[in-house]
């Protein structure tokens, strides 16, 4: 068994070929170095007293249970959903009240993205003077949530992820779609 010659083989494959490859396998490791410390491992908050709690989109059951939760344990008075535009979701279930002992808001973003989200905690944290926002959302959408709100909101910011988990192809998606998200979010830059 003959060993092989790399400087041989080398000088076989072009040079232009040999760079593509290169930057191929850079940009592959440099975009999985961002997927587990940006999207898969976000920097997340402790939980604790702010004037609003609120909840990013979808709006379901889990995450309005974990923000009630949270406004009780903190004493925060103020709940938030951002919820989608089905009639049932926005006058009914929550949104139509059964909690005497908290204030819950809801309201559809426009447009119904983070963005969208974050422009409207910045709107609601002005109209209300608020000095702290706890923010609830999925691993996968923290780091660029909080990119998104501290561009619409100047105030105090803690991000709690949601209990959710995520399977394999959960987290292929996600890491797709915030790939994507994040660069069109570092495109267009203001709230």
């Amino acid at each position: 068994m003959g060993s092989v010659d790399l400087r041989h083989l080398r000088s076989t494959i072009p040079r232009w070929l040999r760079r593509v490859v290169a930057a191929v396998l850079l940009l592959v490791v440099a975009w999985g170095v961002f997927a587990v410390v940006f999207i898969a491992n976000p920097t997340v908050n402790a939980p604790r007293h702010a004037d609003a709690v609120v909840v990013l989109g979808p709006y379901l059951d889990g995450r309005v249970a974990q923000a009630l939760q949270l406004a009780r344990e903190y004493g925060i008075e103020k709940v938030v959903l951002s919820v989608g535009d089905t009639p049932g979701q926005i006058h009914g279930g929550y949104c139509a009240g059964g909690q005497p002992e908290l204030h819950i808001t809801c309201f559809v973003p426009d447009p119904f993205t983070t963005r969208g989200e974050a422009r409207e905690i910045g709107k609601l944290a002005k109209a209300g003077d608020w000095k702290q926002v706890l923010v609830i959302a999925p691993t996968p959408q923290i780091s660029r949530a909080r990119m998104l709100i501290k561009r619409c909101y100047s105030g105090g910011l803690a991000m709690v992820k949601t209990h959710e988990k995520l399977d394999f192809h959960g987290w292929v998606h996600e890491l797709i779609h915030q790939t994507a998200a994040t660069v069109k979010a570092i495109v267009l830059r203001g709230c």
